[in-house]
């Protein structure tokens, strides 16, 4: 265990008291508690189906939990941690809805967890608890499942450490789809472990080939602080994993430095400098502090008009955003025609793979590129705005929170928007339908062509005035909806945040007037209490800073 985890769950109940206390709302106790327990980063195992992902993490156990041979259709996300008391959990749509057996994990009997559901399997495992704070996610095989790199990326994003990603040794190679899912990370920056299965399969001479070859293609394509390591594994010999796996062990000490002790931190300094108002080091008055009470009441009225102004500007500048991103993943596409030609003259091979791609790559590229500077620039403005009288706590997090179920730690602020919004775009029901149909028209006609190159280019027209328009007009529709839903949902965050520290403000003069009405003596026994708490939330912050 850390030793800030240590901190936090000794002091934490103590800084809960002094909340409820002083009156401050301790709701969020509840979640910071959690998080501080139990504590973990994900690490999902991708690669291509049966690259054998479950073969290594049941070498790694010691111990047949998964199964090898497997339906790739009713395979599902299959989360692996350490718990003193063995369980496994399955969750349809990250609502928990029963416990399963082993004999029902192995077997796969899980249908009425249906297609999004999840399993957490939770072991009094030795190599588990040497990694207390990693879980490792069996995810379904990129070639397997329609959804299965979507669900990689957008339901793993903001939770994992880092990516590893299983290669087989008969492979030899990255494979297309690997290719597609690092390129997807690296616009991320996620970090990524890259494991050569099955390396009994090959001579040790053809396995340090693999890795050096694997190397220089996976340096390609992610930037050079994502790169982690390449090491070869199989069943009966993965003593490069275990080490890899304890340096990803030591890496999540700074996401949780980042995460639960970056609010803790926050959650303190609000509380502390609510007491350091009531400590009344300005030795103000009652007249002098109605004054001040006027004043932070005007300066608000004040702040809410020009809030409004930032309102009205951000949602005016939300159209050419829009368009801008969509042009974005137009240009994409259109870049692509051959490809996508080429895909329809062999009868829609891999073309709904090859779309849904595209516009994803498109989309995360035009959201960095334009919506996040939107967001960032309108927060900006706004905390460079606050009323002085508000900045009795300048720990402002304007959070879009992902409220996922799934034990989430804290990720603040607009860098959280890109996963939280690509989550929620629905690639598959709008690409898929339509590229189905308009395949299927293209296809009757095309048959009628005798001619190669007119085939080829009546192709290529299609794809330029039929499939891409087409694709595209879902795309827009989708992307307005989902993006109005996320800039209202970051004002309301915006406002709700505001309201709270006013309140905080307003509750922490009215407590101060109440005590300046009491007589010089109980006054002074009262500092001697606060100075006395301010001291404690002192303590727990050096021992958080150290």
């Amino acid at each position: 265990m850390f030793q800030q985890q240590q901190t936090l769950i000794q002091d934490l109940p103590k800084i809960q008291n002094l909340y409820e206390k002083y009156q401050l709302d301790s709701n969020k106790f509840q979640e910071l508690t959690k998080n501080s327990q139990n504590f973990k980063v994900r690490i999902p195992l991708i690669g291509a189906f049966s690259a054998g992902k479950s073969s290594l993490i049941n070498a790694l156990l010691a111990q047949k939990l998964l199964a090898v041979e497997i339906d790739p259709a009713s395979n599902l996300a299959t989360e692996i941690s350490f718990a003193e008391t063995d369980q496994i959990l399955g969750f349809k749509d990250n609502q928990f809805v029963k416990e399963l057996s082993f004999e029902q994990l192995k077997s796969q009997d899980f249908d009425d967890l249906g297609a999004n559901g999840h399993v957490e399997v939770k072991l009094n495992n030795p190599l588990l608890q040497s990694l207390p704070h990693l879980c490792l996610a069996d995810l379904p095989g990129l070639d397997s499942k329609s959804e299965a790199h979507s669900q990689a990326i957008h339901h793993y994003l903001g939770r994992s450490l880092a990516y590893c990603i299983m290669v087989s040794s008969e492979e030899g190679t990255l494979k297309e789809s690997i290719k597609n899912f690092l390129a997807e990370l690296a616009l991320h920056q996620a970090p990524v472990l890259v494991i050569i299965s099955k390396s009994d399969k090959r001579s040790a001479k053809d396995i340090e080939a693999i890795k050096q070859q694997v190397k220089q293609q996976v340096q390609a394509i992610l930037p050079p602080d994502n790169y982690l390591n390449v090491v070869a594994a199989s069943r009966k010999n993965f003593d490069t994993v275990i080490p890899a796996l304890q340096e990803l062990e030591q890496r999540s000490e700074q996401r949780f430095k980042e995460t639960v002790v970056k609010q803790s931190i926050d959650t303190i300094a609000t509380l502390q400098q609510h007491i350091e108002v009531l400590n009344n080091q300005d030795n103000l008055d009652l007249e002098s502090l109605k004054l001040k009470q006027t004043e932070m009441q005007e300066e608000m009225q004040h702040f809410q008009q020009k809030l409004k102004q930032e309102h009205q500007q951000i949602n005016s500048r939300f159209n050419d955003v829009l368009s801008q991103i969509t042009q974005h993943i137009r240009s994409r596409l259109t870049g692509e025609t051959d490809s996508f030609a080429n895909s329809v003259l062999h009868q829609g091979s891999d073309i709904q793979q090859q779309i849904t791609y595209s516009v994803r790559i498109g989309m995360t590229e035009g959201m960095e590129r334009y919506f996040k500077p939107l967001v960032e620039k309108y927060l900006h403005r706004i905390e460079s705005e606050l009323p002085e009288q508000l900045k009795i706590n300048q720990n402002f997090n304007f959070e879009a929170s992902d409220n996922d179920g799934l034990n989430t730690t804290i990720l603040t602020g607009a860098a959280t928007l890109l996963p939280i919004v690509l989550r929620s775009f629905p690639y598959a029901a709008v690409i898929i339908p339509i590229i189905t149909t308009i395949l299927g028209k293209f296809i009757s006609v095309s048959q009628k062509e005798q001619q190669r190159a007119e085939r080829r280019e009546q192709a290529r027209s299609y794809v330029q005035a039929t499939l891409i328009p087409q694709v595209m007009a879902q795309v827009e529709l989708n992307l307005r909806q989902i993006l109005t839903a996320q800039l209202q949902q970051v004002e309301q965050n915006v406002q709700q945040q505001i309201d709270e520290k006013y309140q905080q403000a307003q509750l922490a003069l009215a407590q101060l007037a109440q005590q300046l009405q009491q007589g010089e003596a109980e006054q002074e026994q009262q500092r001697a209490i606060y100075q006395q708490d301010l001291t404690t939330l002192n303590q727990v912050l050096q021992a958080l800073n150290p």
